[in-house]
């Protein structure tokens, strides 16, 4: 008997015995003893009453939206750039350039004038703040009467587009607005629609109240007298009998932007608060400072330093902060993604770029602000192209004083990723020709092209006609793919196709040729030599070195290993059959003849020397076959013609013939051992 090897202790762990739990049963057939059998059997009863653990594979959501709504997005800009750049040769590797003509109001038309999506009033926000504004000045105009007159400009266009910007969200709020009360009056306001305000207060019978909102937004002393009807209210304290509503209208008239302040010194009777912008999402915030905060005569800069002080001001008086769509109204693929800072609208970004002369890209192009996915670089990298490249009003800042930028390489690359993962590979290969440097781009769309190595008919000529490939690219991917089925002779088709040639000479000489040699198909050997011929690649001169053609150095003739084939081809075919015409021709042969017949008989010795360091590797069977097979052959040749010399013919030299018998005899050696092994 013994104890179980793996128990260190006395019984079953944790037994008060101390005794040793020893084997049962025979000495043949041993057994645990009853103790140990208890506690498996405890501890299988154990994990089958435990849950199952189990685990859940859900893919990940890479885009804000659907694959196929983020397809049309995505083919709706990338068309209009396709159709808007060209693609030429740089440093030999396609590159696109972009029409520098385009501008924010080309993709705007992109878009049916009721659509108020956001992305429709990204572009038109671009409108409104970066193309160029025909000011119909004469010629000679002082420089800054062209800039005041731009700056009105660029203001009034800002109000008109926040206008349409927040009509959606004015004509929701109407629907649960009392008819016709300050609330209805208030929403109107907020989407700067005035005369409906004016209308809404004589419907409601507020004459005096009408003609004070025709007013809004006017003279300094108007507010000040609004101010000064707010500040009666409070020294009577008779802010309580007024309404919240007409409260918040008249603070609206007087340009207060944050809070009318309640009464709370009485009590119950007294009057709360009223928050100004409370329920309006930013923008419709920022327009109560654009339209009626701030002097007409203030540009776009001072109103949006206003709203940025506002928004620091105490949480419960502060305006909506600018957040993006995605996270003001919720969509139903929404995802929530922890990130290091809180997303800004690319809206409210815009704006500042404009405002802002020391801003870059860098700080308003961030994935989050565009999209609801921090993985969507799709309108980062149209915005790019417009900010950066056509208007020249802005870059990222890496690009200061170069002409390269990693940053926008990295946003080209993403955006290039995510038109692959949905699918649209063709378009990926455009986007990517945006890449900076030659070897970057060349190298990215390779390996583009190496993940779908088989085009369609129509994605062929895309990127050929279009992109401007080479063709010699999609060869070359063709190649790796036949590489990886192991379909050696395709590969080498490709190869030559794609003007491998180093790559096709490689694959001749490790698996084809050898092949070729082992079933004796010297003429599938001598099509395939022919098909390198004149293609030999640099340093593939007999494996980078020279090759002599006389054993002691004399002549300095190059030998190839296709030469080498060549002429190995050349005397299994020929050297018989001219060799006998000759003898035939008696006292008299052919010159020519005798010429031919001599030269295949002294290139049998080189042969024989130089063949072994085509297949050095003498650990493969296949070289070592294929070698064996070449050597026999030829020292079979030299076999038949010893002792036949005609006159001007000689055959082969006593220490050669010595040197063919020596290596046929170690081969046909090593051939019998590898057969036994």
């Amino acid at each position: 008997m013994g104890v179980w090897p793996w128990d260190d202790h006395s019984g079953v762990r944790g037994d008060p015995t101390g005794s040793w739990c020893t084997w049962a049963g025979s000495a043949n057939r041993p057994r645990p003893c009853k103790c140990y059998q208890d506690a498996r059997q405890s501890a299988t009863e154990s994990s089958a009453s435990a849950p199952e653990a189990s685990i859940v594979i859900e893919p990940l959501q890479l885009l804000a939206d659907t694959k196929q709504a983020e397809i049309g997005r995505a083919k709706r800009l990338l068309d209009f750039h396709l159709d808007n750049s060209e693609v030429q040769a740089v440093d030999e590797v396609p590159f696109a350039l972009p029409n520098s003509a385009i501008r924010f109001g080309d993709l705007a038309k992109l878009f049916e004038g009721g659509d108020r999506s956001h992305e429709a009033n990204l572009w038109r926000l671009g409108v409104a703040l970066f193309d160029e504004i025909d000011l119909r000045l004469p010629r000679g105009s002082p420089e800054n009467l062209a800039d005041r007159i731009s700056e009105v400009r660029r203001k009034l266009a800002l109000s008109k587009w926040l206008e349409d910007a927040v009509a959606p969200s004015v004509d929701h709020d109407l629907v649960s607005a009392p008819a016709n009360g300050p609330e209805k009056i208030f929403t109107f306001l907020s989407g700067n629609q005035i005369d409906r305000a004016v209308q809404a207060a004589i419907d409601g019978g507020d004459m005096r109240l009408a003609t004070l909102i025709s007013q809004i937004g006017g003279s300094e002393e108007f507010r000040a007298e609004m101010q000064r009807q707010l500040d009666e209210w409070s020294k009577y304290k008779v802010n309580p009998l007024i309404s919240d509503g007409y409260r918040r209208l008249y603070a609206l008239l007087a340009g207060i932007m944050d809070v009318s302040e309640g009464d709370a010194s009485r009590g119950a009777d007294g009057c709360k608060d009223v928050i100004i912008s409370a329920g309006l999402d930013w923008k419709r915030a920022f327009g109560l400072r654009l339209w009626y905060g701030n002097p007409f005569e203030h540009t776009i800069v001072d109103v949006l330093a206003a709203y940025a002080s506002d928004l620091e001001a105490q949480a419960r008086i502060a305006p909506a902060k600018p957040l993006p769509a995605y996270i003001e109204k919720p969509g139903k693929l929404a995802k929530e993604w922890t990130m290091g800072t809180e997303p800004s609208d690319i809206l409210y970004g815009l704006i500042k770029l404009y405002s802002d002369p020391a801003l870059s890209l860098d700080d308003v192009l961030r994935a989050r602000d565009c999209s609801a996915s921090p993985l969507d670089a799709r309108l980062q990298w149209h915005l790019a192209l417009l900010l950066s490249w056509a208007l020249k009003k802005r870059d990222f800042a890496d690009r200061d004083g170069t002409a390269y930028s990693a940053v926008f390489d990295g946003i080209t690359s993403a955006y290039a990723a995510q038109l692959e993962e949905v699918g649209e590979w063709t378009d990926s290969a455009f986007v990517l020709l945006h890449l900076q440097i030659a070897e970057t781009r060349g190298q990215a769309l390779k390996a583009l092209i190496h993940r779908h190595p088989n085009p369609s008919t129509a994605e062929r000529a895309f990127l050929l006609d279009y992109c401007q490939i080479p063709q010699t690219w999609l060869h070359e991917a063709k190649a790796a793919e036949l590489a990886a089925k192991d379909d050696v002779y395709g590969e080498f088709k490709a190869c030559l196709e794609a003007e491998l040639f180093e790559r096709a000479h490689r694959l001749l000489l490790s698996k084809l040729a050898i092949e070729a040699i082992v079933r004796g198909d010297h003429a599938l050997l001598k099509r395939l030599c022919g098909m390198l011929e004149g293609n030999e690649p640099e340093g593939w001169e007999y494996g980078g070195k020279v090759c002599h053609v006389s054993f002691r150095h004399k002549a300095r003739s190059i030998c190839t290993h296709l030469q080498l084939f060549l002429d190995y081809l050349e005397i299994n075919e020929d050297l018989v059959r001219v060799h006998t015409q000759v003898l035939r021709s008696g006292s008299m042969p052919d010159p020519q003849l005798v010429a031919q017949s001599s030269r295949m008989i002294n290139n049998i010795p080189r042969l024989i020397k130089l063949l072994p360091g085509i297949f050095p590797d003498k650990d493969d069977p296949r070289q070592r076959a294929a070698l064996s097979d070449m050597l026999s052959s030829l020292a079979g040749l030299e076999a038949d013609l010893r002792g036949k010399e005609v006159r001007g013919v000689r055959g082969m030299v006593s220490g050669d013939r010595l040197a063919v018998l020596q290596q046929v005899a170690y081969t046909e050696f090593e051939r019998s051992v590898g057969v036994l092994a």
